[in-house]
């Protein structure tokens, strides 16, 4: 419950500080008093946003503390798991400060907190129903949560589960469009791909070939002017004539001529040995020439030039395209080889993609059928129960309904359900689209509430929403009302009084009204006033003593405050609030 309203220089609220009790708490006051200002505070320690011009002068800082008790379990442990301190208690308190600079500070429990945070806590601890909230109800959205807030977690489940699917379904997609923009880009690579790789493979190069070719080719070509010089060469070591003797028959003799004195001369010895060597070498030079030459002559084929240099012009091509080298040819290959194979994943994952998108279509379907199963069930006994406290609002003629409509998917979107044979589009809460209808009297036709009923008719529908729903919901500890009994007399007055006074048997109620019927209800009445000094005016809140009491009843009536049959009067409305208890 909401033990403590503290509100420091809220415009003309400059240290008020409301100590709550459990039951239905009530406040009135004159007109401009400071009603408003007071639901503006709350709503501010709750995390909404105030205009700026309703904040009051520039150079304050307003300043509001919501402190709370007996916290649900649930809220208890959201704090504690954000890691905020938390009381011994289990009391919670909200803490907002303004800056007229946009610095805005939101505390929980004393530590720092983002506002979206501080938000959802207050959500959890107060619902708030107001002239704001009154026109929510005119839209279908909220409309469809109302109902979902009546069918309880099974709804939530199911709705949170359809989200989820929605997001993974939109990843997918934009997945598979993503690969299927590129894919004729992809289609004209991989083509390409298939080109270089097979060409490099069916070439297939060997390390150092590009050497060994240009060295054959050079071969092939000079061969005639190869053979002509080996013969020579042969000439000058082996034969010889009348004229001239060989450079072998020459270093035979040098040889003999040597051995014949080595034994008197180191310089002839050591001499001997080279030619020694020399002549071993001349006869190695002949034998390999001769062999040569006979490779030469006797293995030369014609074609065989036309075959190298083909060999070369193709490796050629590979040098120009991939490498210079054996090396680098050989990784271009590895590169575009692993290229190709990505590529063709890809292709492979957009038909793996469509079969994911098809499988999370079908659970799709599957979660918005049966979401849509469990609010038609649910939709009739809610509309019962609601119908039912209308009775109880001095409506007794009302009738109430909930209308189910799906909107036909686009013939291009790919986000869809399948309901009834028919494509049908899917949002966050799944593919419902409902509308709350009201007939109000007998004989008038049924129709959405945003045709038909007035401000009074929408005060009460609310809270006849409310009634139902906390019925069947206790995560809410509080309730707030402002202006709920716009547009209503005192005789459906003192009806909604009676539903406010049940509704705070088990949560704790605040509400802001104009009528003594609904404050007769009240287990704690409290006076919002004003006082000026000519220089400045400041609102205070203070909680009635009984005979206050009924001098505020006689007022709101209408009639002198000390006026015997005035403050008789309040004393019968108060007397009749506490037997209808």
């Amino acid at each position: 419950m909401l033990t403590e309203i503290v509100i420091q220089n809220f415009v003309i609220a400059k240290n008020i500080s409301i100590g709550l009790k459990n039951g239905l708490n009530v406040f009135t006051g004159e007109t401009g008093a400071g009603k408003t200002l007071l639901m503006n505070a709350i709503l501010f320690g709750l995390g909404h946003s105030i205009p700026k011009e309703a904040m009051g002068e520039e150079t304050t800082r307003p300043y509001v503390r919501l402190t709370f008790s007996k916290v649900p379990l649930g809220v208890f442990q959201k704090i504690q798991e954000a890691g905020y301190d938390y009381e011994e208690d289990d009391s919670v308190v909200l803490e907002r400060t303004f800056s007229h600079q946009g610095k805005n500070r939101s505390r929980i429990n004393g530590q720092m907190s983002t506002l979206q945070f501080f938000k959802e806590i207050g959500y959890d601890l107060i619902d708030f129903h107001g002239q704001r909230e009154t026109g929510s109800l005119l839209y279908p959205k909220k409309q469809l949560e109302y109902l979902d807030a009546f069918i309880g977690d099974n709804a939530t489940a199911l709705v949170k589960k359809i989200q989820s699917l929605r997001n993974q379904l939109l990843k997918v997609i934009g997945q598979r469009v993503s690969f299927q923009e590129k894919e004729k880009e992809m289609q004209q690579e991989e083509e390409l791909l298939q080109f270089q790789t097979q060409e490099i493979e069916s070439a297939q190069i060997q390390p150092q070939e590009w050497e060994s070719l240009q060295e054959e080719r050079s071969q092939l070509e000079n061969h005639s002017e190869l053979i002509a010089e080996i013969q020579n060469a042969l000439r000058y070591l082996t034969e010889e004539d009348e004229y001239q003797e060989s450079a072998n028959t020459l270093v035979q003799k040098s040889i003999k001529a040597l051995a014949s004195i080595s034994a008197y001369s180191k310089n002839a010895s050591s001499n001997l040995q080279t030619l020694e060597t020399v002549n071993s070498i001349l006869k190695d030079s002949s034998h390999e020439l001769h062999q040569e030459l006979v490779t030469l002559e006797t293995n030369y084929d014609p074609k065989k030039l036309e075959q190298v240099l083909d060999r070369i012009d193709v490796l050629q091509k590979l040098r120009s395209r991939y490498g210079s080298s054996y090396e680098e040819i050989k990784e271009a290959y590895s590169s575009k080889k692993k290229r190709l194979e990505e590529i063709q994943n890809q292709t492979h994952n957009i038909s793996t993609l469509l079969k994911e998108e098809k499988q999370l279509l079908d659970e799709l379907s599957k979660h918005c059928i049966q979401l849509h199963n469990i609010r038609m069930e649910a939709s009739n006994k809610l509309a019962t129960e609601i119908e039912n406290n209308l009775h109880q609002l001095s409506m007794p003629k009302a009738v109430f309904s909930i209308q189910f409509s799906t909107q036909e998917a686009l013939e291009n979107d790919p986000l869809f359900a399948t309901f009834d044979a028919k494509k049908v589009k899917v949002d966050t809460s799944g593919i419902d689209q409902i509308s709350f209808h009201f007939q109000s009297n007998a004989g008038l036709p049924m129709m959405p509430i945003n045709k038909i009923a007035s401000g009074g008719e929408l005060s009460r529908i609310m809270l006849a929403i409310k009634a139902t729903l906390k019925q069947n919901d206790q995560k809410n500890i509080v309730y707030i009302f402002d202006e709920i009994d716009t547009g209503i007399n005192g005789v459906t007055g003192n009806k909604v009084g009676m539903k406010l006074k049940t509704i705070s048997n088990s949560s704790q109620t605040l509400c802001i009204t104009h009528l003594p019927q609904i404050a007769s209800y009240s287990d704690s009445h409290y006076f919002i006033e004003k006082s000026s000094d000519h220089e400045t005016t400041i609102a205070s809140v203070h909680e009635l003593h009984p005979h206050e009491r009924v001098k505020e009843i006689a007022r709101m009536i209408g009639g002198d405050i000390n006026s015997p049959t005035a403050l008789e009067h309040a004393k019968e409305i108060l007397l009749h609030a506490s037997k209808s208890n």
